[in-house]
């Protein structure tokens, strides 16, 4: 913990600034207490506080109070100072010739509105131990009430006034700053910092936006899709967390961690479980599917007839999901078979009927899905069309002929079980140059016979809906862990809660009297029986 925390946040011991000893900002001689730059025509009010013409007059007018201490104050209540410099342009005292340090002591002799600055030491010598009232540079009487005291390192209450911390007009800067700039800690920024910052927020706006509009679009498309398939929404996979979809693995938000190791963060003290990502979500099905270990079912109508396939959703559930969920979405409904090469393969699932179109059932593409199981071994084999590595989006194809150079190259997902005729007849189609069918081949419709991948995500909804009606019966959150119960409490010192900044204080619970009455009778009976004595004769008995 820093020093300035322990001070200012945590009751720790507080230097008091000002006054002699202290660890005080003193306003150098030569500086206007406004502006705190180098005054050229100095100027000072009765206390002997120095601005400069330039800086105190305007602020007068419009404020009509002292900047130093934020009392009412006029033209009339500043005495404007007659200083000398010498050769070498400093501020010195013009009959002892000596210039003027931070430490000098510094007085200046009143005349109506304007006053001789003259080191004290001068003034002390000639006029006051002289008992000669009269200017040393113009000769014009005075009354020792004239001499204003300018700087006076050995008055305490003095350098107390001429304290920058004790200003007014510094201090008010200070609360209005720290009420500004509260959220983000007190940090003083420069005008291109602050510029960035503002950049920064405006960003950070604009992205919570678009988060805000992707949940939305999110939400809707999911309960769309659930309106597709028939099921409740309540059973899709959507706003369930880490350690419900994988037991003992609990990810948190971080937010502990974060706050521990950055001052820009705010402070947490709760680790809390954070939503599963889309990724963590489909790997949780994946799983889930096979160990299922079910097959699932669709057929595709064509212009030529009616073709059945059995989808390995146990071995390839990703891609299963991917082509059932479109299938169900009636996407491929009204697609062409853009490309048809006797002997090798028939392509198709392009909306666009190019080969070069299609969407993923989540937007984009998705990886690919090999095993070894799953090879282009034989005739009617279905397959992922892509155009590279993970680049598998909706367009598909069926096999002629075995074409094993193309395994783990392509992923595998299902086979024809229904309708080779159909197949054959497909294959007949002439087609020209390109392989483009010169005859209309189409999907007429498609339906989803049997979809286990919408049954796994109802069943793995179903287990963690038990599990929260039974954490929630129980009374018991996250984290779990036996032994005595603990109770968090926080100690409020200088309003901020903890020890310190990160750390907090635990105290337990007490137990109950009649479990401390039986835990202090066993051991009280415990300590009763006498120890048995050993006896060591020979070593028969080992």
């Amino acid at each position: 913990m820093k020093a300035s925390e322990w001070s200012q946040d945590y009751g720790g011991k507080v230097v008091k600034l000002g006054g002699a000893g202290n660890m005080s900002r003193t306003l150098p001689f030569d500086c206007c207490a406004l502006s705190l730059n180098p005054f050229k025509s100095p100027i000072c009010n009765l206390s002997g506080i120095i601005f400069d013409v330039m800086s105190i007059l305007p602020f007068i007018k419009e404020h009509k109070l002292d900047p130093t201490t934020g009392l009412p104050c006029s033209r009339r209540d500043l005495v404007s100072l007659n200083m000398s410099k010498n050769e070498d342009g400093a501020w010195h005292c013009p009959v002892l010739c000596k210039p003027f340090s931070n430490f000098t002591k510094i007085c200046a002799v009143r005349h109506g509105a304007t006053a001789n600055v003259f080191s004290y030491e001068a003034v002390l010598e000639l006029n006051i131990r002289g008992k000669n009232y009269e200017d040393l540079l113009d000769g014009q009487p005075f009354k020792k009430s004239d001499i204003i005291i300018l700087q006076d390192v050995e008055d305490a209450q003095h350098m107390k006034l001429r304290d920058i911390n004790n200003f007014k007009h510094t201090t008010s800067s200070k609360e209005s700053a720290a009420s500004k700039n509260s959220a983000a800690g007190d940090i003083k920024h420069s005008v291109t910092a602050t510029r960035i910052m503002e950049a920064v927020a405006k960003k950070k706006a604009e992205d919570d936006i678009v988060k805000r509009k992707k949940e939305l679009e999110t939400k809707k498309a999911n309960e769309i899709l659930a309106a597709e398939r028939n099921i409740n929404i309540e059973d899709r996979l959507v706003n369930v967390y880490t350690n419900e979809l994988m037991a003992n693995i609990n990810m948190t938000t971080n937010a502990t961690a974060g706050s521990l190791t950055s001052t820009a963060e705010t402070v947490s003290l709760n680790s809390s479980t954070r939503l599963a990502s889309d990724e963590e979500i489909m790997q949780a099905k994946i799983r889930a599917a096979r160990k299922y270990k079910k097959k699932g079912f669709a057929s595709l109508t064509t212009t030529y007839g009616n073709m059945v396939f059995e989808l390995d959703c146990d071995i390839a559930p990703r891609t299963c999901e991917n082509f059932l969920g479109l299938l169900e979405k009636k996407y491929y409904d009204g697609t062409a078979f853009h490309r048809n090469i006797p002997g090798f393969m028939l392509q198709g699932g392009d909306p666009m009927g190019t080969g070069r179109g299609g969407e993923s059932l989540w937007g984009g593409k998705f990886v690919d899905e090999f095993d070894s199981r799953l090879s282009h071994s034989a005739r009617g084999i279905l397959c992922m069309a892509n155009a590279g590595p993970n680049t598998n989006r909706s367009q598909f194809f069926v096999t002629y002929a075995p074409c094993t150079h193309l395994d783990m190259k392509h992923t595998v997902f299902g086979r024809i079980i229904q309708g080779e005729e159909v197949l054959l007849a497909l294959e007949g189609v002439p087609t020209d140059k390109n392989d483009k069918p010169k005859t209309e081949m189409k999907i007429i419709s498609s339906t989803v016979i049997e979809n286990p991948i919408v049954e796994v995500e109802k069943m793995e909804m179903a287990k963690i809906r038990e599990a929260r009606a039974a954490i929630a019966k129980n009374g018991s959150g996250n984290g779990g862990g036996g032994g005595k119960k603990r109770k968090v409490v926080e100690e409020n010192v200088g309003g901020v809660g903890g020890v310190g900044r990160y750390i907090i204080k635990t105290v337990e619970e007490k137990v109950d009297l009649e479990v401390e009455v039986e835990v202090a009778k066993a051991e009280v009976e415990s300590a009763a029986v006498a120890p048995k004595k050993a006896k060591f004769n020979n070593f028969s008995g080992w």
